[in-house]
């Protein structure tokens, strides 16, 4: 057992939690909050971008918040078609990982690059305090799927 603290939202002790490898290099962890988040119920998220929107949120109760390229995007009066990069987006975690005990969940859209890159971006959005990410299968080339004309293929396994 592994002892990170006190989890953000249960208040108990993570050694009083088994911790899941993910990548099998025994450096990888599961946050507390993650396995309160899924736990079979339907839970309620909303985006925010910045510390104030996070506050607000965390007022009406929502059971996670997410962080997104999209939410970011629009906060800087920008189109969502990948403008706003990795720093931008670790730099949104950090402020509503610090503002809000709530679990921030992440979009990371297609990773920032190649498998080398997602898996620095990963290390780097767990740092900050991401409690769990989003990575979509696409293109490089970022294009919001909020915009017509835009075909998408769901793959299941």
């Amino acid at each position: 057992m592994m002892s990170y603290g006190k989890s953000r939202m249960t208040g108990k002790r993570n050694d009083e939690m088994t911790y899941k490898d993910p990548i099998g290099h025994g450096r990888g962890r599961v946050a507390p909050e993650v396995e309160t988040l899924f736990n079979g119920r339907p839970q309620v998220g909303t985006g925010v971008h910045d510390g104030l929107s996070a506050l607000i949120a965390a007022k009406w109760n929502f059971d996670f918040l997410w962080v997104s390229s999209f939410c970011c995007s629009a906060s800087a009066g920008l189109p969502d078609v990948g403008i706003i990069g990795v720093d931008e987006m670790l730099t949104t975690v950090r402020t509503v990982y610090r503002c809000t005990p709530l679990p921030v969940v992440v979009d990371l859209d297609s990773g920032y690059g190649d498998a080398i890159k997602v898996y620095s971006v990963v290390q780097a959005m767990a740092q900050a305090g991401a409690a769990a990410l989003c990575i979509e299968d696409n293109p490089l080339s970022k294009r919001c799927s909020l915009y017509g004309g835009y075909d998408r293929v769901l793959v299941v396994s």
